[in-house]
This record gives C-alpha cells, structure tokens and sequence, in this order.
C-alpha cells in the first residue's frame, strides 16, 4: 500500500499510529516483494501473522495460496481488515498477541510457520511464547528493530548475547537477512529495523531438553556478573558439578562464556 493510499485509510477508519504499540506499517513495495519471496508461500500451507496492520503483507501471502490466521489487537484496523479484506483462505483473530492461544486458534501441533512485523516492547515475548509452543514453527520471519535482530543472532563473543539468545538460538538457526532503513514505514521509527529469519534446527533437542535448557538459562544469566554454576544450582539439579566436569566447561565461567551447543549439552546431561 502506497503512503498516500495508507493516509487516506488511516483517516477514514481514524486510525493513529500508536508509539506506545509501535504501530509501523510497511509502505515499502520492494521490502514486501522480498519478504514474500524470502519465504518461498507454498499453496495451502499454514501461515501465522502478527499485526497485519493495514493487510500488505496479508494480501501478497493470501494471493500465493497461504492459509492466513492473522492477530490484531487495534480495533479500528480490526474494523478496516473485516471490510476490506475478505478472503476464504484469511481468519483474523481478535486479541493480544502476547494472550492468544495459539494452541486453540491453529488447532496446534500442526506444522506452520509464522510472519510478524513487530514492536519492540512484544518482541522477546513474543518469540519466547512461539519457541515454547508445543508444535512450534518451522520458520519464522520478523521485521523487528535492528537492536533486537542482534540479540537474536549473536554469538557468545558480543555482549549483545544473553538469555533470549541462547534460548532461541536453541531451537533455531538465526539469520539476519538484512537492514531495513525507517523510510520504508509510516510513521518512521527513530531506530533502524532488520528483517530476520528463524529456522528450525535440522535435528532440534527434544521437548524435554528445551525446558530444563529455559530454566538453567534463565538462572544463568540473571545476574549476568555472577558465576553462572552458582546460580544454576538451584534448578540444575545434583549432576551439575559433574556435567559441568564432564563437558570440560570451566565452573568460574559466566553466564556469557558459555556456547549455546554447551548449554545445550548440559540440558541433555541433567535430564539423564
């Protein structure tokens, strides 16, 4: 949707972009073209979509043949979507991103993947809330502001690594695809954006193994000055001095030292 197109829905339906919800929409036809053809839309396949906001990306992806659920919690743009754009092939859910229940709405486990342009103050929410789902996505694909992008993708040399990193980098292999400059949305944030991808390990620890790795992670990195041995105690378990030993990982290690396959291997070891 063109800028001036979007300004005159925008004032029809009395639609004001929101700082407090980080209401950006996406007015960028090449970004979009390149988004959907980052995520290849095969006919018939699942798709979950967060903030839709005026339905760009919606449109492009039902006219692929996904089968669309998409999320929005502004009533007005609810308003907008019900009038404007209806497809046999779109459910729009009414509801917070952060409280619905993906297990209801999709009919969960089931294979989908997920697209999302997303506001800063949801962003490690909502990623933490899809990465622990019973079935969680195959791929997911976020707009999300450049800062975040990077905590997702670093490594454990950078201090931009911590616990959401680690947590997701788990289940996920992380690529950030590339930098999106503010110009390509309405109202342009004061921040650079970066479009990101998560895929699905090809052999991903098991269910059991990612919640004792949450929960071991969590601990770690709660007190990031901390030796994380002494802080994992606590939820570890009695095998954690001898995991620690047998994975070779220094026991006045922090939080930030320690790999995310070494978290990984300590998960395994204290669930055994």
């Amino acid at each position: 949707m063109k800028k001036a197109e979007l300004l005159t829905t925008l004032e029809k339906y009395g639609i004001a972009p929101a700082k407090s919800r980080g209401q950006n929409f996406l007015i960028d036809s090449n970004l979009l073209d390149a988004m959907c053809r980052s995520m290849n839309i095969q006919k018939g396949e699942t798709i979950l979509e967060v903030g839709p906001g005026a339905g760009a990306l919606t449109r492009e992806m039902l006219e692929l043949g996904g089968i669309v659920h998409a999320v929005e919690f502004d009533f007005a743009i609810q308003r907008y979507l019900t009038e404007n754009l209806q497809h046999p092939n779109l459910t729009l859910h009414k509801g917070d991103a952060c409280k619905v229940d993906y297990k209801e709405i999709l009919n969960l486990p089931r294979d989908f993947r997920c697209l999302a342009n997303l506001p800063y103050a949801i962003s490690s929410i909502f990623i933490s809330i899809m990465s622990e789902l019973e079935s969680p996505p195959s791929e997911m694909y976020f707009l999300l502001q450049r800062e975040m992008a990077e905590r997702l993708a670093a490594d454990n040399s950078t201090k931009n690594y911590g616990s959401l990193t680690v947590r997701v980098q788990a289940l996920y292999d992380v690529k950030i695809l590339r930098i999106v400059p503010p110009e390509v949305f309405f109202p342009p944030p004061k921040v650079q954006s970066a479009f990101v991808t998560l895929r699905i390990r090809k052999n991903p620890p098991s269910k059991k193994v990612l919640t004792k790795l949450n929960a071991i992670v969590r601990a770690a990195f709660s007190q990031r000055r901390k030796v994380a041995f002494k802080l994992m105690k606590g939820t570890a378990g009695p095998n954690l001095a001898q995991a620690y030993e047998d994975l070779d990982i220094n026991p006045k290690a922090r939080a930030e030292h320690i790999t995310v396959d070494q978290y990984i291997q300590l998960a395994e070891a204290l669930i055994n």
